[in-house]
């Protein structure tokens, strides 16, 4: 699993992606972008207003022309809390 930064000064031309949400909570949704690299069950760091918000990838199919360009399912994903001791 790796996690992929697709937020804020990150999204350039060849990096970036457009989200549409599946659930009117926006729990599910369906993610086109560009960028190389990103398999099932990788994390995707997207821009949510001033703050960001991850995604796990359920699906991702590549497509043949621009070979970079991908089409993917996603969940949401809470980022967990790191416990001090």
């Amino acid at each position: 699993m790796k996690i992929h930064d697709y937020s804020g000064k990150n999204r350039r031309f060849g990096h970036d992606y457009t989200f549409t949400p599946i659930t009117p909570d926006g729990i599910k949704g369906r993610i086109v972008g560009w960028g190389k690299g990103i398999s099932k069950g990788d994390i995707l760091t997207l821009d949510n207003g001033k703050e960001t918000t991850q995604y796990k990838i359920t699906k991702i199919e590549y497509y043949q022309d621009p070979p970079d360009m991908w089409a993917a399912n996603a969940v949401f994903h809470p980022r967990r809390e790191e416990v001090t001791t």
